[in-house]
């Protein structure tokens, strides 16, 4: 047999039910408020202190053009266009005591432009010798401009390495060995090179505990460019 409890005897248990609760919830938020004053202050004090730090940081950070420095070089950077600007940035680094440059570059097709660049980078290592590492996208980029790649390595005014100037491939790695001591050496046989050093701008140094030297490999020796002429160049 199944028994139902009567009638006042089930109400009075939802009663007491609700009594219970009704007395519980204030108790659950006295408990809640004396945490959340326990812990403000150690949160507040955090905020404050991760809130200071970036703003130390927003201070003390510097923009503009920095040099690597490695445990036996120095490598400046420079990006497309700047090579062929009247004041190139790898002129004042290389007086800044960098040895090598490195190039970013996106210099789209025009015929006779890749000797115009080689003469550029000539330029720059011949007269304050040093080490250009020149690599260019190569492709179409959808629209009407073309860019025919031709990564270089050059040293001291002689090219040591060149790429394809034009190919179906995406990518293209070239290589050369450079001798960082002949870029020494061939700087201090350049009257005025120092004492124009001296006065130069002054570039942020970023030291990375890295070597360049691998091995006693010999320097690579200087290739030949053979130019296309314009009307091998439009086929």
């Amino acid at each position: 047999m199944v028994h139902s409890l009567p009638k006042r005897q089930f109400n009075s248990r939802l009663s007491t039910t609700g009594i219970n609760h009704f007395h519980t919830w204030p108790g659950i938020k006295i408990f809640l408020f004396f945490i959340l004053c326990f812990f403000l202050p150690f949160l507040l004090t955090v905020y404050l202190f991760l809130t200071s730090k970036f703003i130390h940081l927003k201070r003390s950070t510097k923009f503009g053009q920095s040099l690597i420095d490695t445990n036996d070089g120095c490598i400046g950077f420079e990006i497309c266009e700047e090579l062929f600007t009247a004041k190139p940035p790898h002129i004042d680094m290389f007086l800044g005591n960098a040895e090598i440059i490195i190039n970013n570059s996106s210099s789209y097709f025009e015929l006779g432009k890749l000797s115009k660049r080689v003469k550029f980078m000539k330029s720059a290592t011949l007269k304050c010798g040093g080490i250009y590492v020149y690599g260019n996208q190569r492709g179409c980029d959808g629209d009407r401009l073309y860019f025919d790649g031709s990564p270089m390595i050059l040293s001291n005014g002689r090219v040591l390495a060149i790429g394809m100037q034009f190919s179906l491939s995406e990518t293209e790695v070239i290589t050369a060995s450079v001798d960082i001591d002949e870029v020494r050496m061939y700087r201090s046989s350049i009257s005025g090179f120092y004492d124009q050093s001296n006065s130069a701008p002054s570039f942020n140094h970023i030291f990375v505990n890295f070597d360049l030297r691998t091995s006693d490999v010999p320097q690579t020796d200087p290739v030949i460019i053979e130019y296309l002429k314009p009307e091998d160049e439009t086929k």
